[in-house]
C-alpha cells in the first residue's frame, strides 16, 4: 500500500493539505475550516490503513483516527452557532425548483454515454484508415451480434 502512496505528486499534496488542515485548526476564526479539510483526509488515510494493513495495525490507526474525528465532532459542536447560521445561508439559497424540463434531465445518460463514445470516433477512424481490411470483419461481428 505505502508504494502506491510513496509517489508524486500524491505524497507532497496530502502533506501540503494536512499543514493547512493543522495551521486551519489552530485558529478559532478558522478551526470550521480545518476540520472540513481534515475529516476527508483523515477518512481517506483510515481506510486505506483498514484495506491493506493487517488486522492488529489497522485497528489501531482507526481508533486513533475515531479519536481524532471525536476531536473534530467536539471543535464543531464548539461552534454550534456559527455552524447553524453558516448551516441556514445553505439551505435558503438551496432550491428545489428545476430549471429545466424533466425530459432534459432524463437525456442525461444519453448525453454522458455520446460523451464517453466521442472520444475513440478518431481512434477507429484511424485504425479503419490504416486496416481497411478489418472493415468488413467488423461489420460482420456487428450483424452476428444482433442475429
Amino acid at each position: 500500500m505505502w508504494f502506491l502512496f510513496d509517489h508524486e505528486p500524491l505524497k507532497t499534496t496530502v502533506g501540503i493539505l494536512q499543514i493547512i488542515a493543522g495551521i486551519l485548526l489552530l485558529f478559532e476564526s478558522t478551526a470550521i475550516l480545518g476540520v472540513i479539510f481534515f475529516i476527508p483526509i483523515a477518512a481517506n488515510i483510515v481506510l486505506m490503513d483498514i484495506s491493506f494493513m493487517d488486522e492488529g495495525m489497522g485497528q489501531s490507526f482507526a481508533r486513533r483516527f475515531a479519536y481524532y474525528f471525536l476531536l473534530c465532532f467536539l471543535i464543531l459542536w464548539n461552534d454550534k452557532d456559527r455552524i447553524k447560521i453558516i448551516w441556514n445561508a445553505i439551505i435558503k439559497k438551496f432550491s428545489m425548483k428545476r430549471k429545466f424540463p424533466i425530459f432534459l434531465y432524463l437525456l442525461l445518460p444519453l448525453f454522458v454515454i455520446i460523451l464517453e463514445i466521442f472520444p475513440g470516433i478518431p481512434y477507429a477512424l484511424y485504425y479503419y484508415m490504416t486496416n481497411p481490411e478489418r472493415i468488413s470483419e467488423s461489420f460482420k461481428l456487428i450483424q452476428s451480434l444482433f442475429q
